[in-house]
């Protein structure tokens, strides 16, 4: 995927909705469960009644939004990991955050205009000199770094000119988890992005608020590792 998307091909708006097998419903086996429940219902299962779901399918009923907040906690903690903490990783981040509150056309095409150097780099953008010498500084190559930063925004952006894609999503978050070491780490996460389902506006999960914005990003860190 590259940059410069056009609005009218972005599906959040307008597209009609996907069948149950096409979003991959399917998926998710409800008799699996200790407790056998509707799809609609397991995550109540989950963080009510403490029934054990496997993490992977937990991830597939997340929307593609609710992936992305995943995948950019991941990221976040990274960094700190190996004391890389820039202006351009503030920015890359604040970016990718201000995404579960885009609602529209217009405010989509004012989200893409600050587009940031980082996202143009997962885009497949060359990585700027100054960044280099940063990321030798923290001892992490520029190939992983891509690699992290490409599999963090091709989470959305890899969606971005047709439906939804449940596959492809999922395996750059998997990337995302594998780089950061992060998959035995998230599991308390999980809970806190339920109401953002795949099976809600097209796999994009409902629009949040600002403030749910923000209540996912700091109740995010009363569980950081």
């Amino acid at each position: 995927m590259k940059a410069g998307i056009s609005p009218t091909a972005f599906p959040i708006y307008g597209c009609a909705a996907a069948d149950a097998q096409a979003v991959g419903l399917h998926r998710i086996n409800p008799a699996a469960l200790e407790h056998p429940v509707t799809l609609e219902h397991t995550f109540v299962c989950i963080t009510e009644n403490g029934t054990q779901v496997d993490q992977e399918l937990t991830l597939r009923y997340l929307s593609l939004t609710a992936r992305l907040a995943v995948a950019l906690i991941c990221f976040e903690r990274y960094c700190r990991a190996h004391q890389l903490i820039t202006h351009e990783i503030k920015v890359f981040l604040d970016y990718l955050w201000d995404f579960p509150i885009v609602n529209g056309p217009l405010s989509f095409r004012a989200w893409e205009r600050q587009q940031p150097d980082l996202v143009t780099v997962g885009l497949g953008g060359d990585i700027p000199d100054t960044y280099l010498v940063w990321l030798h500084d923290a001892g992490i190559s520029s190939d992983t770094f891509r690699r992290l930063v490409e599999h963090t925004v091709e989470i959305i952006y890899g969606s971005f000119y047709a439906a939804a894609d449940d596959e492809e999503a999922h395996m750059h978050l998997q990337h995302v988890l594998a780089i950061t070491e992060q998959n035995e780490n998230i599991s308390g996460l999980l809970s806190q992005f339920s109401q953002s389902r795949f099976i809600d506006r097209q796999g994009w999960g409902i629009p949040l608020s600002e403030a749910e914005r923000d209540g996912w990003r700091v109740r995010a860190k009363a569980t950081d590792a």
